[in-house]
């Protein structure tokens, strides 16, 4: 807990009162963190940053995140087969980032593999902060399963296709479009996101649930006005 009780990192992801865990003087919505880091990152010229990975900037840019899920690790291999056909059946200009090291992302790893030396492929490891962002301000299109597709993309007006059922539920904004891991559907919503003019037009003027930066400061600002006397010291049990 903070000072204040509690200041909610990811502004709206849910709405608690009194009934709930804390009393709702306590609360503060004030957005996501990782939206001041994006803002304030340096950019780096298209140019300069497609080379390193031997892209051509005039193309379309795919970025391809799929993180396995917990409780579906026995499937990972089989969606991220599926996402891979689609891409083959596309042949899109696409970066494919490896998952993190949780349950199933060896399966995940393995299809990747398969794919690694395709000419409109590129597979790479990790990406530094910096370039992960820049490549994210160039991209076309996000699809697989991160949350970067709910936080930060919205900011960037990014398109993203969420598929399978990793951040289903989500608040999200209007530039995600969620489906299911099948080949044929993915390649489908891939066309909706990169095509389709009425959807590109949404997810420009769409507005991020989880703040638009100031984070950090609006923090500071609270904490800084805090009284510290009797009222914020005496804990009430809500539940």
């Amino acid at each position: 807990m903070g000072l204040s009780g509690l200041i909610h990192g990811e502004f709206s992801t849910c709405v608690l009162t009194a009934n709930d865990c804390e009393e709702s003087w306590r609360i503060h919505n004030v957005g996501a963190l990782n939206l001041d880091s994006i803002l304030s990152s340096p950019k780096i010229k298209k140019q300069i940053l497609f080379k390193k990975l031997n892209l051509d900037p005039n193309q379309k840019l795919i970025l391809c995140i799929f993180n396995p899920v917990h409780l579906e690790t026995e499937k990972m291999g089989k969606q991220m087969h599926e996402i891979i056909e689609a891409l083959v059946k596309l042949q899109d200009q696409t970066i494919i980032i490896y998952p993190n090291n949780d349950p199933g992302s060896q399966g995940i790893i393995a299809e990747i593999k398969k794919v690694k030396n395709l000419p409109f492929i590129r597979t790479v490891l990790n990406l530094s902060h910096l370039e992960y962002i820049n490549f994210l301000r160039y991209a076309n299109l996000l699809i697989g399963n991160s949350s970067s597709g709910i936080i930060e993309a919205p900011t960037l007006k990014l398109p993203v296709v969420n598929i399978g059922s990793r951040n289903t539920g989500r608040e999200h904004g209007e530039n995600v479009i969620f489906v299911v891991a099948n080949k044929n559907k993915i390649i489908k919503t891939i066309k909706k996101a990169l095509y389709d003019e009425r959807f590109i037009k949404r997810v420009k003027r769409c507005k991020n649930p989880y703040g638009e930066g100031g984070t950090s400061d609006k923090i500071t600002k609270i904490l800084n006005e805090i009284k510290i006397d009797k009222k914020l010291l005496q804990k009430k049990i809500t539940y």
